[in-house]
């Protein structure tokens, strides 16, 4: 039996551990080296220790197969989720590993403190530990999504306004991007990426495929396909872009007022279980207590 003394130590370590790693995470991957700062035959240490991380986790990517079906997942939700594929994937391991030590060290401090079973408590903290990164990255995944969701309207008109105007795709793609994305909103990085893709010589149907499958949004998808065969035929991007945004305002006006109507329902299960009975309490109570008095007497 481990005492109390020994798991809070190990606890702590872990937690110091966890700390360490992450503080380190954050400064390589959050000071990149600039290419025009750069200087030949000097580097910086934090130049440095970029290449070094980044040649590690080129090398892990290498070591992984891409083709499991479970790794492509993840590799998708954390595409969906606004990661870099190769940066994101090695931190979301490591960081998977920490979690599942320091669930395992949380594990047997609680097995400690309640005289529980170490080894139950230590595979039971671990596999919390091991599981709720993928529940952290799936919720940044589906928040980030609803983002797009709220914003996707709005965009499609002045993508709308701007190819009336007179600019091509790529160019109105890139002005929109920009301005949306000083705006702070999601789907502005989204267009200027597939604006610089537009730019490098991809095809406008490559760019709005990359664009759908970057974000998983089903609604951006539709518009990518929507454009992509209006481009085909050679009809006008114009007209196709107010038709999808007037189909999804007319969507979202219809979802909300289902919700709205799905309320009532959802309501009377609180109602049933803790309102009517205190209701029943407060009113009958009384005379029950009273009916009570009456018989014992």
């Amino acid at each position: 039996m481990i005492s109390n003394e020994t798991a809070l130590a190990m606890f702590v370590f872990a937690l110091v551990a966890i700390g360490a790693m992450s503080l380190s995470f954050g400064l390589i991957s959050g000071r990149q080296p600039s290419a025009n700062l750069r200087i030949p035959g000097r580097r910086s240490g934090s130049a440095r220790a970029y290449d070094i991380w980044r040649n590690l986790a080129v090398r892990y990517e290498q070591r992984v197969k891409s083709d499991k079906p479970a790794v492509r997942r993840l590799q998708e939700t954390l595409i969906n989720a606004g990661f870099e594929r190769l940066r994101g994937f090695v931190i979301f391991r490591a960081l998977q590993v920490l979690a599942t030590l320091v669930g395992g060290f949380a594990g047997l401090a609680v097995a400690g403190s309640l005289g529980a079973n170490w080894l139950a408590s230590f595979l039971a903290g671990a596999s919390l530990g091991f599981l709720f990164p993928h529940v952290v990255l799936k919720r940044l995944r589906r928040h980030r999504q609803l983002e797009i969701m709220r914003e996707l309207p709005a965009v499609l008109d002045l993508l709308t306004v701007s190819l009336e105007a007179g600019l091509s795709i790529a160019d109105a793609l890139k002005t929109v991007g920009i301005h949306v994305q000083r705006q702070g909103h999601v789907l502005g990085l989204e267009l200027s990426i597939a604006a610089s893709e537009m730019v490098a010589g991809l095809r406008l149907e490559d760019c709005l495929r990359n664009l759908g499958e970057r974000t998983g949004v089903d609604d951006l998808r539709s518009v990518a396909s929507l454009l992509i065969q209006s481009e085909k035929i050679g009809g006008s991007l114009g007209p196709a872009l107010r038709a999808s945004a007037e189909q999804m305002v007319t969507n979202r006006r219809l979802k909300a007022e289902e919700a709205a109507q799905k309320s009532t329902i959802k309501m009377l299960v609180p109602l049933v279980l803790f309102t009517l009975p205190s209701m029943i309490i407060i009113i009958l109570g009384p005379a029950i207590i009273q009916i009570t008095r009456v018989l014992a007497g």
